[in-house]
Order: C-alpha cells, then structure tokens, then sequence
C-alpha cells in the first residue's frame, strides 16, 4: 500500500477510536489521544505500553475527573461501600467508563436511603448501575434515553441466599442488568399483546440466577423509602411488580413500551433543586 494510503487507513482508525471510546465513556477519547504514545516511550512490546496507557487512564478518571465534574455540578458514586456510605457500583466496569456520575441531590437521596436500608437491614448494600456522564447534560449516554442531565441513577434489586432469608446478596448478573423478576401467568402486563425491538427478553440468560432469590422485603423497604423522599422526582418499574410487590404512590410509573424493561432494577430519578 502507498503513503496516503497509509496515512488514510491510521487516521481513520484513530477516528474510529476517539469516536467508539468517546461514545463509550465520554472523556476516553481525548484522553487516549492525549497519552496514546507515552508507553511507546517505556517499553516497546505492544502488552506493557497498553497496560502503562490504561494505568495512565486509570489514574485520571479516578484523581482528575472527579474534580473537574464536580466544578460542573456532577459528582461521583461512591466506589467502595463503608459503613458510612453502604452504596457501591455492582461492576466496576461503570466507573472504568465513567457511568457513576450524578447531581448531588441523586447522590445524596441514594445515600440517605442506603443508610436506612443499612440500619434496618444490617449487611444490606446497595448497588446502582448505570448514572450519568462526568460532563454536559444531553450528551447520550447510550443505550438509555434519560441518563443525560446526571438526574437518573438505575439500581439493582436486593437478594438473599436460597436457604437463608438474612444473608444479603447482591443481584445475580455481574453488570445489573438482564436476569429478570418477570411477570407471571395471569399478572398485569399491558405491554403483552404489543411486542416491541426495544424491550429484550434474554430468555436464554435467567439461568444464570442461580440459587439467589429475590429479597423482596429489603427491595420493597427500598423503594418505599426513595419515594417518600420529598427530593424523588419518580420512578420507573414494571408494571407487574407494582402489584406483586404491594406498592402504589404517585412518583411510581411504569415506563411504557418502547423502552428497556424495569423489572431487573429500578430507574431513580432525582431533579436538582
């Protein structure tokens, strides 16, 4: 192949890249082309310049990204649970992209609810899913439709060992999401006669549950919790679960058809005051 050939076919994988990872994490691009070259000057086996690079963009999401969003009035989960602040992501692959950003009241409405679900649940954590991007609201955060403006955290449903009621585990999928509480024969489903592309089943993966169970009575103490909280704006939970769970308040909607199931987790949704 020719020069410009060359130097057409490196441009567009550097595009494609800087796009993918910018999708993907929001600030990944411009920090890949920023550091793409210093583990060449380390090392030239292809293995240990990536791990310096990826070291590198560990050290900045988890030092100089915070400080940066929190000037822009976005703040970060927190990473590990304590006593203090028993809330943590259920993956750590939502901090590596950057997915645990927030406005300060979601923050802090998940915080307060996790401390009383702690005080009255010992053992208990809870673990959210996917947040908001460090920077900008309406940036997309795909493949959601309100993660954009930091207002929206999704959180995982508590479990309990199969044999043992008070051993608080957390949600089988290692990301959150996918393995269903689905609706059963004869429960209220209004979606049921209407199939939509936008509401995946993943039948094949519920195996993966395991001998965990649905701890319903931490879940249902959870919920309540966030929605007698005067900062809740609502949240978004399957239809099913309304009824099956006990739960009726204004704030709780279902989140219509041509959008992702709810009965993995539940949809917070916080307004900045």
């Amino acid at each position: 192949m020719n020069r410009p050939g060359k130097i057409c076919l490196k441009t567009l994988r550097t595009v494609l890249i800087f796009v993918t990872l910018t999708l993907l994490t929001q600030v990944g691009g411009i920090i890949w082309l920023c550091i793409r070259k210093i583990g060449r000057r380390f090392s030239e086996k292809r293995k240990i310049q990536i791990a310096i690079n990826a070291g590198i963009y560990l050290m900045i999401i988890l030092t100089v990204v915070p400080i940066l969003a929190r000037i822009g009035g976005r703040v970060a989960l927190p990473i590990i649970a304590t006593k203090k602040t028993p809330v943590e992501p259920r993956s750590f692959l939502f901090v590596i992209f950057n997915r645990h950003y927030v406005k300060p009241d979601a923050r802090d409405t998940l915080i307060d609810a996790a401390r009383d679900l702690s005080a009255t649940y010992p053992g208990s954590v809870v673990h959210y899913l996917d947040g908001g991007f460090p920077f900008f609201d309406k940036f997309p955060m795909l493949p959601h439709l309100s993660h954009s403006r930091g207002e929206a955290v999704d959180v995982a449903f508590m479990y309990h060992a199969e044999n043992d009621r008070n051993k608080y585990l957390p949600c089988p999928s290692m990301i959150g999401y996918w393995l269903y509480e689905g609706p059963k024969r004869g429960e209220y489903q209004p979606y049921r006669s209407r199939p939509s592309k936008l509401r995946w089943d993943f039948e094949w993966l519920q195996f993966f549950k395991g001998s965990r169970r649905l701890d319903r009575e931490r879940t249902r103490y959870f919920i309540r919790h966030l929605l007698e909280d005067s900062r809740t704006s609502r949240m978004l939970l399957e239809a099913h679960l309304h009824r099956r769970w006990g739960i009726v308040h204004h704030k709780l909607r279902f989140q219509q058809l041509n959008a992702a199931r709810h009965d993995d987790h539940l949809h917070l949704w916080v307004k900045q005051r």
